[in-house]
């Protein structure tokens, strides 16, 4: 099914064609037909800027689900890992008791609950450094320094994530704009014709043929003036 746009673009070449062929000298409020073709030339470009944008904002989208969910799993994966190091009533462990209350369901529970455990996973591997042979708690390959990082860089995935809808935003606000400054005009030069197809009989009837409209159902129809 056509997009807004490109039914207004249709309409815009139809009413060019009327437009040059009978009036190509007449201007509709300082619109000549070479500037309403310019206008039309530029929905095209805006669509695929917008096609552009939507892209790349659900880029950054998913990387930022994927970095949500990291976290997320290593939040719930590396306490018990702790844990399993150490005697119950170590104070190691017990102090895992006040992050197991956060559950990490949303950007800032995720985060905080982050933030509990990093000094945690920390201490953990500075007394497991203690032991013979050293030891360090790792998850799926990922130790502390890895974590934190992680957590330091989310704030710049959500800010990607922000950037790229504004951007898709912006891009779908130009659109809408260029397409209502074409179909604004596609209607101005229509009453136009009307008037003039008054005492042009040969304009009424390549107006009759020559331009089409939607209905409010969304099928087709002839401008019957």
């Amino acid at each position: 099914m056509p997009e807004f746009w490109q039914k207004s673009k249709q309409r815009g070449h139809e009413t060019l064609a009327v437009w040059r062929q009978h009036l190509p000298l007449m201007a509709v409020g300082g619109t000549t037909p070479e500037m309403h073709a310019a206008d039309i030339a530029r929905l095209e470009p805006l669509a695929q800027a917008v096609a552009m944008a939507r892209t790349e904002a659900q880029t950054v989208k998913q990387r930022e689900l994927a970095a949500f969910a990291r976290i997320r799993w290593l939040n719930l994966n590396v306490p018990p890992l702790i844990a399993g190091q150490f005697a119950d009533g170590h104070p190691v462990p017990a102090a895992l008791a006040a992050l197991y209350q956060v559950v990490p369901r949303s950007d800032e529970l995720n985060l905080h609950r982050a933030r509990l455990l990093i000094p945690i996973w920390k201490n953990a591997n500075a007394v497991l450094a203690g032991r013979q042979p050293a030891q360090t708690v790792l998850c799926d390959g990922v130790g502390v320094a890895d974590f934190e990082k992680l957590i330091e860089n989310y704030p710049k995935v959500l800010q990607a994530t922000s950037d790229a809808v504004a951007a898709f935003r912006q891009e779908r606000v130009a659109l809408r704009e260029q397409h209502g400054r074409v179909d604004r005009m596609n209607k101005r030069a229509y009453k136009k014709f009307q008037a003039e197809a008054r005492m042009n009989g040969a304009l009424k009837a390549t107006m009759l043929t020559g331009i089409t409209r939607e209905k409010t159902s969304g099928s087709r129809r002839r401008i019957s003036g």
